[in-house]
């Protein structure tokens, strides 16, 4: 797979850099009724795994998450110490 953000993407991340991890993971929160949660374009850098898949038998939320577009929308993990995406727990 392509680095979307190049060879030297380490250097974007910085002590000004937003982590979008809060930011994403309530959008995987709030898509309910089996949806997938969407993002609009853009790169968001994240500090922790977000978090996906159904927990227990009530209405089924955060069973994923839908760029607007591959070329568009980019996930950066600030760390290569951290895993991307981990299954919800009951």
């Amino acid at each position: 797979i392509p680095d979307p953000l190049g060879p030297d993407w380490r250097s974007r991340i910085n002590s000004s850099t937003v982590d979008s991890t809060k930011l994403i993971q309530a959008h995987i929160d709030a898509a309910c009724n089996s949806t997938a949660a969407t993002l609009s374009a853009g790169v968001y850098f994240i500090s922790k795994p977000l978090r996906i898949g159904c927990v227990g038998d009530d209405q089924c939320c955060g069973i994923g998450l839908i760029g607007e577009s591959p070329s568009s929308t980019v996930i950066v993990a600030m760390s290569p110490h951290i895993d991307m995406v981990t299954p919800k727990a009951d």
